[in-house]
Order: C-alpha cells, then structure tokens, then sequence
C-alpha cells in the first residue's frame, strides 16, 4: 500500500526562511568561534625591587629568557582547552594573568583548569632575583636570572641553561623519568623509574627541581 504524503506543497518552509536560518546558524558560528579565540596578553614589569619572581600556572609551556631590555617583559597566549578539542569554549576576551607584589615577590598566575596557557618572559641580563615556578603539565625552559631556583613540575620536561659560575649546589629529583647534568662537579643516580641528580657549580645560588613525571636537562656553562 503506498504511503499517502500529509503535507501540502505549501506547507514546505519558504526560501526566505531558509535563508534566514542559515544566516542564524552563521552569525551562531561566528560568536562561538569569537569565544574561542585565543587571547595574548602582554604586560611590562619593573625589576627594580624585585627579589624574587613567582609564576603559577596550570597547564601550558613557560620559556624564560635574558631580554634586551631592563624590566621584566610577559606575553601569554591562553587558550581554551576545550577549544583544542573542537568544543565550545568560555569567552576570554576578559580572562588575564594574575600579577601581584608583594615586598621584593612579584608573583605572575593562571591557575584556571580549563585554561591553557603558553609564557615567554624576558628578564633584565643583569637581574640577580631569585625564581621559583611551579607548574601543573607543560614543558620549561629557562635560562634563570643570577639568583637561587626553585622549579616543581607535575607533568613534563624541564630544560636549564645557566653560568657555572651563578650556580651553587644542584638537586635534581624525578618521580618517573631521566635526569641529566652537565658542566660542573655532577653525579646522577638512576632508579628503576627514576632519577636524581646532585651538581656544584663555582657560585653561591642554589637550583632544585622537582618533577612527578618527565624528564630534567640541567646545563652549566
């Protein structure tokens, strides 16, 4: 028996509202993807007063390095992590790093969960404050001003450049991973999983890093 069709040639929707839709879904588009755009946010910090330099973030990749300049120079594009997986994303058009001063601590932040966050610092050649980072999952690398470094990582690998003649006494620690030292007086002590690392160098300022899981290349020139 043929299947009797209910529906009268003017029931169909018009072309006009065809075109309307469309043009809904576009506009749709167009707003989620504004809302998933990365944003890059750059600030420029006095050194002068700081003993010691704080980044705290979540997930990402952080690069520091000696700049041309004499203040401490900060660009961080942060993204969406559902954004890398194709999903709808917060809006970030109001989303910044934390900065706060305290005394000689200047602290830079991003801690949030769903974000993710990729640092270039550039730092005055001659800046001796101290640096401690502490990181959830990414990759550092770090060439570290002439003062003491404290590095915790949870998830990834961790690359240092510094002088033989900045570094006092290196510790190495990885949970799960590989360390590796060279340049100095260095001794590496290889677990099943694992790995620790001692070194000294010719100066007075002291490096620990600390990794759950990754790898550790410490270099003194």
């Amino acid at each position: 028996m043929p299947i009797q069709s209910t529906l009268s040639p003017g029931s169909f929707p018009s072309v006009a509202v065809f075109r309307r839709l469309a043009a809904c879904l576009l506009l749709s588009a167009a707003a989620a993807g504004a809302a998933r755009a990365d944003v890059v946010r750059r600030h420029t910090l006095p050194a002068s007063g700081v003993s010691e330099l704080a980044i705290v973030a979540g997930v990402g990749d952080i690069d520091l390095q000696p700049g041309a300049g004499d203040q401490i120079e900060v660009e961080v594009e942060i993204r969406s992590k559902a954004s890398i997986w194709g999903a709808r994303s917060k809006d970030l058009s109001g989303v910044d790093i934390g900065i706060k001063r305290s005394g000689g601590r200047l602290e830079l932040s991003l801690e949030d969960e769903k974000l993710q966050a990729d640092w270039t610092i550039r730092v005055p050649r001659s800046a001796a404050f101290g640096l401690s980072v502490a990181l959830g999952v990414g990759d550092i690398d770090i060439a570290p001003p002439g003062g003491a470094m404290e590095i915790a990582l949870g998830v990834g690998d961790v690359e240092v450049k510094a002088r033989k003649a900045q570094v006092g006494g290196v510790n190495v620690a990885v949970g799960v991973g590989d360390a590796s030292i060279s340049g100095g007086d260095a001794m590496r002590i290889r677990s099943f999983v694992g790995a620790t690392g001692s070194a000294r160098g010719a100066g007075a300022s002291a490096f620990d890093v600390s990794i759950g899981v990754g790898d550790a290349d410490i270099r003194l020139d």
